[in-house]
């Protein structure tokens, strides 16, 4: 039987797949409150392309032991805990953990989230965490993402979304072109906005009401992210995110969750711009200033005096 959540007491998971190895990325389910329901792993086999493997807890003969086995149907989303955490926020499905992870970095405005399984696992999801919302389904740009799409909009009208739009893909990118991809060009936070938000030019609107709705729209958040350009983003083996900054003329660093670091930005952001910074704002930044520090900076060992 599987054990969701994930209690304490829990065993560690194993750290590699008996055959498959250890794995290239491994993607953490939460529920609503954030505790840990699995993981699915990603192991990158040369010669055979990508593998997924689910993990999850069981108690079998009264112990808990992890099996590389999925959740019964329907099974959770990838980002509930985020969905948790902005009620009111637009959401954007993609196909896949990776590219939620990437348009999480694009789109500081949307809560991004994805199914476990691939493209034709869409139907075994449990999507009635969405009714009520407004969601933008971002397909990869090939015949699988399509059929994702079609899917998971079909499930999203059973829960009773409040909308729910799919995003035609660019004409000029190549197949299977995903938010990560999108990520891995170059693509600026303004840039993934605007491609969301395009949806919206084929809703009936008057002038008057869209002039409104535009001088309401929040600053972009990237212009908080681009405050901190020239900064050094890397993590300790522990995974815990850091920040090299220029000082005074010499270099400290700081854990990205310090005060001293929130400090900083903000009034980075007002010598820059002249204007504050919402505490919304500032999370949403902070939180992509950790992803990259642990995805994308270098690991370097934390030194102590003594």
């Amino acid at each position: 039987m599987i054990v969701n959540p994930v209690p304490d007491e829990a065993p560690e998971p194993p750290a590699f797949h008996p055959k498959l190895g250890v794995p290239s990325y491994r993607w953490t389910y939460r529920d609503l409150s954030g505790a840990v329901l699995g993981y699915i792993c990603r192991f990158d086999i040369e010669g055979e392309g990508k593998s997924f493997r689910p993990l999850c807890l069981f108690r079998v003969e009264k112990k808990l032991r992890w099996r590389w086995e999925s959740w019964p149907q329907p099974r959770p989303l990838y980002g509930l805990d985020l969905l948790a955490n902005a009620p009111d926020a637009s959401v954007v499905i993609v196909e896949g953990e990776k590219a939620a992870d990437a348009a999480r970095q694009l789109l500081l405005q949307h809560v991004c989230i994805s199914s476990s399984g691939g493209s034709n696992a869409a139907k075994k999801a449990d999507w009635s965490a969405l009714h009520g919302r407004d969601v933008v389904i971002w397909p990869d740009a090939d015949e699988a993402g399509e059929k994702f799409a079609g899917e998971v909009k079909a499930c999203l009208d059973e829960v009773g979304v409040a909308s729910v739009v799919v995003l035609d893909v660019p004409e000029d990118v190549f197949k299977g072109w995903d938010a990560a991809d999108a990520l891995h060009d170059g693509w600026t936070c303004e840039q993934a906005d605007a491609f969301v938000c395009s949806v919206s030019e084929a809703k009936p609107s008057d002038g008057e009401a869209q002039e409104e709705a535009e001088s309401k729209r929040p600053a972009p958040r990237s212009s908080l992210l681009a405050a901190a350009d020239g900064i050094e983003l890397w993590h300790s083996p522990q995974k815990e995110a850091f920040a090299t900054l220029n000082i005074n003329g010499h270099q400290e660093h700081w854990a990205v969750s310090s005060t001293r670091f929130k400090h900083w930005l903000v009034g980075r952001y007002y010598e820059e711009t002249g204007a504050a910074v919402s505490s919304q704002v500032l999370s949403d930044a902070l939180r992509v200033f950790e992803v990259r520090a642990i995805e994308q900076g270098a690991c370097y060992e934390l030194l102590t005096n003594g």
